[in-house]
């Protein structure tokens, strides 16, 4: 029988997609990775974060414990702005390497992809007591757990069968629907369908749909 995951409410940001791998198997949430430091150039991410912060109420971040996980951090708390909640959380500092690499980090420390998973599930445990958070429910999710019936979930089938994933032109297609909702627009197809429907965009989605078939020469592809 495999570990029961931790729901975690917020979105928790990590630096790449091995710690995002590795948190998946610890944490149920909308894991967001920052690319590392080519988060600094990237302004649609940022927004990205910015409505996944204020649609949840706060974010989290877990970079890894060395030095450019700090930058990070510091870049990600300015870049935020201030008014948005922003829950740091820290990897203890492990001597070691990922059995992935060569060789160590420069500071010879694990990050988050290298701390095993009881270590990463006590972090996340901690956290949530230490932040009153009971059955991992924000007043944000409690909200929208009453209108769950109004809210509409788009599967991610639907990407496939609408053309925007799988066929020709479907980057193009995605490319257009994510300038639309204002998140970056080189993201998976897997994290766009998490973006509408964390958003509460399926309606926006479906007139995207219709207005592309109605007219496949549309804007929306240029």
């Amino acid at each position: 029988m495999g570990r029961e995951l931790i729901k975690v409410p917020y979105p928790v940001i990590v630096e790449g997609k091995y710690d995002k791998i590795r948190l998946s198997a610890v944490i149920e949430a909308n894991i967001i990775t920052t690319g590392g430091f080519s988060l600094f150039k990237d302004k649609e991410k940022i927004e990205y974060l910015k409505k996944m912060c204020d649609k949840r109420g706060a974010v989290v971040v877990f970079t890894d414990s060395d030095g450019a996980g700090l930058v990070i951090r510091n870049y990600l708390k300015n870049a935020l702005g201030e008014g948005r909640k922003v829950y740091n959380l820290y990897t203890p500092r492990v001597e070691g390497k990922e059995k992935r690499k060569r060789i160590p980090s420069k500071e010879g420390i694990l990050g988050v992809e290298g701390i095993d998973c009881d270590s990463l599930g006590s972090i996340f445990t901690a956290f949530l007591q230490r932040a009153g958070i009971e059955n991992t429910e924000t007043e944000n999710m409690a909200l929208e757990r009453k209108t769950e019936n109004k809210s509409r979930k788009i599967e991610k089938s639907r990407l496939y069968s609408d053309g925007l994933s799988g066929g020709e032109g479907s980057r193009g297609k995605r490319a257009a629907l994510c300038r639309i909702l204002g998140i970056p627009e080189n993201i998976s197809a897997g994290a766009l369908i998490e973006a509408i429907n964390l958003l509460g965009a399926a309606d926006i989605y479906d007139k995207f749909v219709s207005d592309y078939v109605e007219n496949q020469n549309s804007n929306y592809s240029s």
